[in-house]
């Protein structure tokens, strides 16, 4: 089973979103080039501990007992750092 994975939603410090053709007969897995990456038994892939504006790449996996298993590479970015406001 190949992950399908929609565009992720940025967050302060990493991205979520949900695996379109999860399955929870499958053994489900996320590794990331920084912070932490996993998916939760609801299908939901999170990343965490990006700094702002950092992006970084995540490989989800799925693979099962008789079954080819599978991955695929998304982009993860945090939202950008935010402006330091300037006083009048």
């Amino acid at each position: 089973l190949t992950p399908s994975v929609p565009e992720a939603t940025s967050t302060e410090d990493g991205c979520s979103v949900a695996v379109a053709n999860y399955d929870p007969d499958f053994t489900w897995g996320a590794t990331s080039t920084a912070g932490s990456a996993s998916v939760d038994g609801d299908g939901v892939l999170t990343v965490t501990g990006l700094d702002r504006g950092a992006t970084a790449t995540v490989t989800i996996t799925a693979q099962q007992e008789g079954f080819p298993s599978g991955s695929t590479q998304i982009s993860c970015s945090a939202l950008p750092a935010s402006e330091p406001s300037v006083p009048l």
